[in-house]
């Protein structure tokens, strides 16, 4: 027979841990596997940072084996058609356009953050100044954001980013 037991993790934003660590932390931050994780406005990561859309994990961070090999630089969250799409932090507007057809915006933010936006109508333009939680634009009718991150250049799972609190269940052995 096997009991549960609750454990509580604690997210820390990458960039905290990259504080700690002496580098970027890459992937450290991602959730356990299992059910989907929620995240959303008013969401607030250790950083002072926003999720963009309030809806949840569809599929998530895949790190890259290599620069340009196989890998989910981001994470997919659940949208609405509509719905609006809110910068993660304070930043600028580093582009606001089409990438192989399809709408994208990139925020760069003063601690060599970039986070990107997929998936939505830009309301933004290059250059413009945008604050955490500002609107960028709104959801198309796909049905989900692409949120990526980029720190010095380097992936990131954007979801490390918001910090918070998990709880899960994990199989112990029963006590005899």
């Amino acid at each position: 027979m096997t009991r549960h037991v609750l454990r509580i993790g604690m997210l820390v934003s990458a960039l905290a841990l990259a504080t700690v660590a002496g580098g970027p932390a890459v992937g450290r931050a991602a959730p356990a596997p299992g059910g989907p994780v929620v995240v959303g406005i008013p969401t607030v990561g250790a950083e002072g940072t926003v999720a963009p859309v309030g809806g949840r994990v569809v599929r998530r961070f895949v790190r890259p084996t290599t620069p340009y090999g196989p890998g989910h630089r981001g994470v997919d969250l659940r949208a609405q058609p509509g719905e609006p799409v809110r910068a993660a932090k304070d930043g600028t507007v580093a582009f606001a356009g089409p990438v192989g057809g399809a709408p994208w915006v990139t925020v760069t933010h003063s601690d060599g953050l970039d986070t990107t936006y997929g998936g939505l109508t830009p309301t933004v333009r290059v250059g413009e100044r945008v604050s955490i939680g500002e609107v960028l634009g709104h959801a198309t009718a796909a049905g989900r954001i692409d949120w990526g991150a980029r720190h010095r250049g380097r992936y990131i799972d954007p979801l490390g980013l918001l910090g918070g609190w998990i709880a899960r269940l994990v199989p112990v052995a029963a006590d005899g």
